[in-house]
């Protein structure tokens, strides 16, 4: 059998055994391999999804008859973009009917139309705020394994630099003491050996400091059938995992016609990836990130917490629309009762 030459020997030491990326359930799990667990995964989402769980009833579209549209007047693009997709323009439009044909705040059917509004309104904060915990709950968790992770490549790259030094020592000395024995010696024995022993130290402890500073790829088992990021990518939400006001939030274009949120996303999402520079495995990356997950590596796994969080940012600009409305929806009511009073 022919040596393995010291250059193969090294790059072997080198590369390791990467993580093989899968999409679905592995048959067999790596020994070593790190696991979210998808208990911990589902502690996240409030509530099941379907159309049992909460604010996931279908929701009223805009309004369309010019008679009550008129009430609607007053109110901004961006306002009643929210409030068609909190399905609550009908609503919005018939209180400011009624206020306008009564004339006075405090008339019962009145105070009660407005109390509804106001329970609704009050509502898609709730919603929206459900959608930034399970998007930052599932983020602490990739960010754990992540750091589990992290401290295994530490424990390690220390292991490996510490065999170094002690077989660099050792070489040393083996080979200086016999080398000392043979000069000693009136018959010196294997004169080479002292050489050999130095040179194979030195590839030994090449070997281990090469291994120490390439990072080592361990399979991260994460299986997620309730997968927030598919609706984003898809448009649409079959499984109702979004309470449906926030998902219409996302997927409606902007008030002025531009792009909607989830067209944003995209953009980002797709500029990210091209970043990670993914190469042929690009197509099974995505089908991993954006369905039911499977076997990932470290990077990608890094990869689906940073769309996690361009998800949550864009969860989170939402509530500016949300408090839009509530001080629009507001000022309408009470402004031309004060009006009048003058």
């Amino acid at each position: 059998m022919r040596p393995i030459p010291i250059g193969a020997l090294l790059l072997l030491l080198v590369t390791g055994c990467g993580a093989s990326l899968r999409a679905g359930v592995p048959d067999e799990l790596p020994g070593d391999a790190l696991r979210v667990a998808e208990t911990a995964s589902d502690r996240c989402m409030h509530g099941a999804p379907g159309p049992e769980s909460p604010f996931r009833e279908p929701l009223p579209g805009a309004v369309t008859d010019p008679e009550l549209a008129q009430h609607l007047a007053r109110f901004p693009a961006d306002v009643r973009r929210t409030a068609v997709a909190a399905g609550i323009e009908p609503l919005l439009a018939r209180v400011m009917r009624e206020r306008d044909r009564v004339g006075d705040p405090h008339a019962p059917v009145l105070i009660s139309m407005r109390l509804e509004l106001a329970e609704r309104i009050s509502s898609l904060q709730t919603q929206l705020t459900a959608m930034e915990f399970e998007c930052d709950c599932i983020r602490g968790l990739l960010q754990t394994e992540l750091q589990e992770y992290e401290e295994g490549e530490t424990d390690r790259q220390l292991a490996y630099t510490v065999s170094s030094l002690v077989v660099g020592a050792s070489a040393s000395v083996v080979a200086g003491v016999w080398d000392l024995a043979n000069a000693h010696a009136s018959t010196p024995f294997a004169e080479d050996a002292p050489l050999i022993i130095s040179i194979g130290g030195a590839a030994i402890t090449t070997a281990l400091g090469a291994a120490a500073l390439v990072r080592e790829r361990r399979s991260i088992i994460y299986v997620h059938e309730h997968n927030i990021l598919e609706p984003i990518v898809d448009g649409e939400d079959p499984e109702l995992l979004y309470p449906r006001f926030v998902l219409r939030m996302l997927t409606m274009p902007a008030a002025d016609g531009g792009p909607s949120p989830r067209d944003e996303l995209i953009a980002e999402w797709t500029e990210v990836i091209d970043e990670a520079e993914l190469g042929d495995q690009r197509a099974l990356a995505e089908t991993i990130l954006f369905r039911d997950g499977g076997v990932y590596d470290p990077r990608l796994l890094a990869l689906h917490e940073s769309l996690l969080q361009s998800l949550g940012a864009k969860l989170d600009s939402l509530a500016r629309d949300i408090d839009l409305l509530a001080r629009a929806v507001a000022i309408a009511l009470e402004s031309s009762f004060d009006e009048e009073d003058e």
